[in-house]
């Protein structure tokens, strides 16, 4: 039987999706907490946030994007143009209270200067720039097809323009502006033309399931599929560096050529199958948490960084040391916390909401 159908089969929410989803959610901080604040923690937690984490984490976090907005209701220019103006404006909010603040009042981390820090290239900002690209080849009427093969010629574009890591700009502004795209310095974690393959392949990926008949059957394709690309990424990695240490920097991750780009796709199909068979052996209690994360994640995502870029400099200022248990229990009593955060922030929010709702009827 042919698992895919000519007309639309699956709508709305999927479990596997939202469940990967706040997957993703927790390990982004397990990552960020154990690579900032883990200063003297083991090589296997080290390894754990540096490697499993990395693969794990951004880049299925940015396919999670496209699988989403496949699904969406809101897929106009304009609505995709709207949203993305809106999370590239949170980003540099972000910068703005996670670091340049915290820098100029404290002082310098690592050498970054409070400018340096503003304008580093994370999520949000690319996840800003991949929708108002979308919105404009929404507005051209590309095919997804297309889409997903422009994003890989860039990948191919920024191979060849990439900039040597170490050269420097004049102006720390123009080298922020540059770094949204490809990068000129180490203060681009995310330029576009290597990662806008993520959320494109994640578009496809999504228009796949919603014509999907038997998503068992294509699941029992992937699983496999994607396990061979695991495996091999992470033999590749064992073989080339048996001492665990610098593999996911600079060209091996940030700015990863055509290839390793193929290749964590691949984790992309792995993650998703993994969860569409655990979901059936998955606690209530697990279900409903990484579904809540799922669909709160920008607003996690923005308070887990907040309390994370507090406690760095706090770290810094009393020279505190995290060894390996100490850090794991930060990442737990973080994770608690910035899921009670958001739950405050969405009571909050309603509560405006509805205030500004009834003072409009009365006015009417």
């Amino acid at each position: 039987m042919n698992i895919f159908s000519k007309g639309t089969v699956n709508t709305g929410r999927q479990p596997e999706v939202d469940l990967l989803r706040g997957f993703t959610a927790i390990i982004l901080v397990v990552v960020h907490v154990g690579l900032y604040l883990g200063n003297n923690i083991s090589k296997g937690l080290w390894t754990f946030c540096d490697v499993i984490g990395s693969e794990f984490a951004a880049p299925v976090f940015m396919a999670l994007m496209g699988i989403s907005m496949a699904f969406s209701r809101h897929q106009s220019p304009k609505d995709l143009l709207k949203r993305g103006i809106n999370l590239f404006i949170m980003g540099y909010l972000l910068s703005l209270f996670r670091s340049l603040l915290p820098l100029a009042i404290f002082g310098n981390i690592d050498n970054w200067t409070s400018i340096e820090a503003f304008f580093v290239v994370d999520i949000l900002q690319f996840a800003g720039l991949s929708f108002i690209f979308f919105a404009l080849f929404r507005k051209l009427k590309f095919p997804t097809p297309v889409i997903f093969v422009i994003s890989i010629v860039l990948v191919i574009v920024d191979q060849f323009i990439m900039l040597p890591v170490a050269i420097k700009w004049n102006s720390k502004v123009l080298t922020g502006i540059v770094n949204l795209f490809c990068p000129v310095t180490e203060w681009s974690c995310f330029p576009f033309l290597t990662w806008f393959a993520f959320p494109a392949f994640g578009l496809i990926y999504g228009e796949m399931l919603i014509h999907c008949r038997d998503k068992q059957k294509l699941y029992s394709i992937l699983l496999p599929a994607g396990l061979l690309g695991v495996l091999y990424v992470y033999g590749q990695f064992y073989m080339l560096y048996p001492d665990y240490t610098r593999y996911y920097w600079g060209n091996n991750f940030y700015y990863m050529g055509l290839k390793n780009v193929l290749l964590t796709l691949l984790f992309v199909c792995f993650a998703a199958a993994f969860w569409f068979f655990a979901e059936r052996i998955l606690p209530d209690i697990a279900k409903r948490t990484l579904v809540f994360l799922s669909r709160n994640l920008t607003v996690y995502y923005i308070f887990s960084w907040l309390v994370i870029s507090a406690l760095i400099h706090v770290q810094v200022i009393c020279k505190w040391q995290f060894g390996t248990w100490t850090t794991i229990g930060i990442i737990v009593l973080l994770i608690i916390v910035c899921v009670e955060l958001t739950r405050m922030w969405l009571i909050v929010e309603k509560i405006f909401f509805e205030r500004q709702k009834s003072i409009g009827e009365q006015r009417k």
